[in-house]
C-alpha cells in the first residue's frame, strides 16, 4: 500500500516541547523514517512487544497541542486499548511517551534535548 493509499488515523495530543524535539531528533537520524506517522507507527509498534511491561501515562498537561497521525499499526494500537484499558489517544501518547525514553536511553539522547 503507498503513503496516498494509507488510511491515516488522527489524534490531537498536547506535547512538551521537550518531547516534540526529541521526535524531530528521532526521524532526523533514523533512516527508516520519513514521516511523523512513521515514528508513532515504530513507537506503537515497539509499545505493543513491550505492553506487559509498560503502564499507561496520563496525557501530559501543558504543552502544545499538536495533531498526529497513525498509519500501519492501527490495529496494534487498538490491542494496547485493550491491554491497557485505555482510549486511543492515551494509548498513543503512553506508547510514544515510552518508546521515547527508550530511545533517548539507548541512543544516548537525553544530553541532547536537556534545557
Amino acid at each position: 500500500m503507498t503513503v496516498q493509499q494509507q488510511k491515516l488515523l488522527p489524534f490531537t495530543m498536547r506535547l512538551k516541547e521537550e518531547d516534540h524535539t526529541l521526535m524531530k531528533l528521532l526521524a532526523a537520524i533514523d533512516d527508516t523514517i520519513e514521516y511523523q506517522y512513521e515514528l508513532l507507527d515504530a513507537a506503537v509498534a515497539w509499545a505493543h512487544a513491550n505492553r506487559m511491561t509498560l503502564h499507561p501515562v496520563a496525557v501530559q498537561k501543558g504543552g502544545v497541542k499538536k495533531s498526529f497521525y497513525v498509519g500501519n499499526s492501527a490495529s496494534l494500537l487498538a490491542d494496547l486499548e485493550g491491554s491497557w484499558n485505555c482510549n486511543p489517544t492515551r494509548a498513543v501518547h503512553t506508547a510514544l511517551f515510552h518508546y521515547l525514553r527508550y530511545q533517548s536511553q539507548k541512543r544516548n539522547l537525553l544530553s541532547a534535548t536537556a534545557g
